[in-house]
């Protein structure tokens, strides 16, 4: 690869990534193109690939990396919690309050936090029901396709 290629990718993916930032910070596609002055199907193709590649990433945190920070948070809000009744034991009354503060606050955190793990398995198993339909259609046209490949005398045997 050439040093001017290199180059030509290395600013392509420079602006990528700023029309990502942007995005990311809610600016909509004209905005986007007055910050970063390139043209607004340029800025829409990006932003195509952006939600395609978002959408290719979903299985993974769905399943690997939303189950481990939910289980790091839990820990977290454990850890807390035990700090917030020591906090709740102390013999000045505004610490007293504060410790109790934090602990109910830590609970109610923690409760809205479980309280998204049912939409969260259910998401895990649509994308787990979409993967296992598309692997079926996948097999169904190869089937097809042997099928069509194969001389009319012998499909019938490939039929049953």
């Amino acid at each position: 690869m050439t040093t001017r290629r290199i180059l030509k990718n290395s600013a392509k993916q420079m602006v990528f990534l700023e029309v990502l930032s942007l995005y990311a910070k809610g600016y909509n596609q004209s905005q986007i193109v007055d910050k970063v002055h390139i043209s607004q199907p340029v800025v829409s193709r990006m932003i195509s690939k952006i939600h395609d590649d978002s959408l290719a990433k979903l299985p993974y945190y769905l399943t690997s990396q939303i189950p481990w920070e939910i289980e790091r948070s839990l820990i977290t809000y454990n850890e807390v919690e035990v700090k917030a009744w020591e906090l709740a034991d102390h013999a000045d009354p505004r610490i007293r309050q504060l410790g109790l503060n934090l602990v109910m606050q830590c609970t109610s955190d923690r409760q809205s936090l479980l309280s998204t793990l049912h939409g969260t398995n259910e998401a895990i198993q649509t994308i787990r029901a979409a993967e296992i339909a598309r692997r079926a259609n996948e097999i169904s046209e190869l089937r097809e396709n042997i099928i069509k490949s194969t001389p009319p005398e012998l499909q019938l045997q490939i039929l049953h």
